[in-house]
């Protein structure tokens, strides 16, 4: 068979990138990123988050409807709360899943005449997070998606509860350099330098507000998720 004529499977290539991704702790697409085993565990919210992460990004890159259909589904399922930015604080968003909803929107224009696949975009679009949102303990595992272009640096608070072990990550794509600095007060708690797609930080907290700087040292704007635990 003629190599370049053999049928591709967007999809299957798709999925199984994504998976290989959170197996190895290395993104898809040949990137150079370090591993995130620590915080990413496999089967947890976090890894199944990223893996929705990265199925939408490939979906994006192969113009696969079905494969961005299935990144909604997943992200709105991960366990993961979406987060704004409120007051320059990271909380949980009680409205809804833009992320989750712009990908659904995403596959609806991807689809063209399938009429069937629009109408499951279409249900997912009407789909909210479901389980606890806010309470006393925190609106459990949070994601935030935002766009950072080459050189910007973004900055936000975040409160956790003292003496239990803290965790921030952010996930860039393509030859984005990510960097993540936390500071309690004068204190620098982590310095991650930007050298790869992924940074993590990891630390016992000692107080509740915490200082975070997120920085794109890459040559290209990227969509970054930032994910806390």
């Amino acid at each position: 068979m003629d190599i370049a004529r053999r049928p591709t499977f967007p999809l299957a290539r798709a999925m199984f990138l994504a998976a290989l991704g959170i197996a190895t702790g290395a993104c898809v697409a040949g990137d150079r990123s370090a591993p995130v085993e620590a915080f990413a565990e496999s089967g947890s919210p976090v890894a199944r988050a990223e893996l929705a992460l990265r199925l939408a990004s490939e979906a994006r890159r192969s113009h696969d409807a079905r494969a961005m259909l299935v990144a909604a589904r997943m992200m709105l399922t991960s366990g993961t709360r979406p987060a704004v930015l409120e007051d320059g604080a990271l909380v949980a968003d009680v409205d809804g899943d833009p992320v989750a909803h712009g990908w659904a929107r995403e596959a609806i224009a991807l689809a063209g005449d399938n009429a069937t696949l629009v109408g499951e975009a279409e249900q997912v679009l009407a789909m909210r997070p479901r389980g606890v949102l806010r309470s006393s303990l925190g609106g459990g595992p949070l994601r935030y998606v935002r766009r950072v272009s080459a050189n910007e640096s973004v900055r936000f608070d975040i409160n956790t509860q003292p003496q239990v072990p803290a965790r921030l990550a952010a996930i860039g794509d393509g030859d984005a350099r990510i960097g993540l600095m936390v500071s309690a007060g004068k204190a620098r708690i982590c310095d991650q330098r930007a050298r790869s797609t992924h940074s993590l930080c990891t630390w016992q907290a000692a107080s509740e507000r915490h200082d975070v700087t997120l920085i794109n040292a890459g040559p290209l704007a990227s969509d970054v998720m930032i994910l806390s635990n």
